[in-house]
């Protein structure tokens, strides 16, 4: 019991208390940013923030408060509500406060604001977030650390139907928040782009002292759109791209033997060095390779299809260079160099 009969408040309260906030706060940033990748704030994570939406393992690169004026107001309010008063919305669902251990008044802004970044000390190992189970007055490190202490109370109202209205307006918010953080309906959708030709059809590509293979090879991307519901609300998700390499050959030319296709992507650097994704070799098997007959370059062909991530290209950006080979047995029969093509436009 502390000063003023007041009862420090229990452990699990607490932590549902942090997970009500956290979730209105995750739903507030999917609201304004409508991007899964940015990680919500927290008043009481910080460095563990409560992603519970996040659809993507990357992060964004710029946080939170970078995305939003909007989100960052809340964020205040949250503060200032909590500095004022000693009350969040999850505070208030819960009935328990913030106040300062030394006259069990409301902390203020600037102690509100400093437990946000010394509750790291607590996040090290769960230990200060676990420490009010044992700790006399159920404090975290950042309570001892600024004096402050969590107790039992609800927000003083004129009559109980006042409480229970204040009660019902704060669990409704905090509702609302956890609606919008999790992931609702998604609709998906595909367009392919036409091939965009590396080299021309029915010509020569061999290697030196192969001028009569017959082979030609094309490139095309495929970008895949979602749309993403929460509760009402409709917002795309960023478009993924994916591009497929196929090539063709007439089979008379090529000869027999284990084929595979190989693809480098690369990018010439600022300092003039080439930076290069990766290179990705890609064995046929037999039943992966389609015959066209006919194919109206007076020639049949073969046909084997290489997809490649646009992910793996992301970081290259612009147009790059694309060199593709086709190999029998490990030797190059035919192959191709293409200078410029656009990964992150439309070929």
């Amino acid at each position: 019991m502390l000063p003023g009969g007041l009862t420090p408040a229990p452990w699990l309260r607490r932590v549902v208390a942090a997970i009500l906030d956290a979730l209105l706060l995750t739903g507030a940033t999917w609201v304004l940013v409508r991007n899964d990748d940015v990680a919500p704030p927290s008043l009481s994570l910080p460095g563990l923030p409560f992603a519970v939406a996040a659809g993507s393992s990357q992060a964004a690169d710029a946080p939170w408060w970078w995305h939003s004026p909007w989100l960052v107001l809340v964020v205040v309010v949250m503060l200032g509500l909590q500095a004022d008063t000693g009350w969040t919305p999850g505070k208030v669902v819960v009935g328990i406060r913030v106040l300062r251990e030394a006259d069990l008044r409301p902390a203020g802004f600037l102690r509100t604001l400093a437990r946000v970044p010394v509750h790291l000390v607590d996040s090290l190992l769960m230990i200060g977030y676990l420490r009010p189970l044992w700790e006399r007055k159920n404090r975290t490190f950042a309570d001892s650390a600024l004096g402050t202490v969590v107790v039992l109370g609800r927000p003083l109202t004129r009559t109980p139907s006042q409480e229970y209205a204040l009660t019902a307006v704060a669990a409704a918010v905090c509702l609302l928040g956890a609606g919008f953080a999790f992931p609702g309906g998604t609709h998906s959708g595909a367009d392919t782009t036409p091939q965009r030709q590396l080299c021309s059809f029915g010509a020569p590509v061999g290697a030196a002292g192969d001028d009569g293979v017959r082979a030609d090879v094309a490139v095309a991307r495929t970008d895949v759109s979602r749309l993403v519901q929460r509760l009402w609300l409709v917002a795309p998700e960023p478009v993924e791209h994916s591009f497929d390499v196929t090539w063709r050959w007439d089979a008379a030319t090529v000869g027999a033997g284990d084929v595979a296709i190989t693809t480098l992507v690369a990018r010439a650097g600022e300092d003039g060095t080439t930076r290069t994704s990766r290179v990705v070799e890609a064995p046929v098997a037999d039943d992966e390779v389609g015959v066209q007959r006919g194919a109206g370059r007076g020639w049949p062909s073969s046909s084997a299809t290489v997809p490649l991530s646009g992910d793996d290209y992301a970081d290259l950006g612009g147009a790059v260079r694309v060199e593709t080979a086709l190999t029998v047995d490990g030797q190059v029969v035919a192959e191709c160099s293409e200078p410029r093509v656009t990964f992150d436009a439309a070929p």
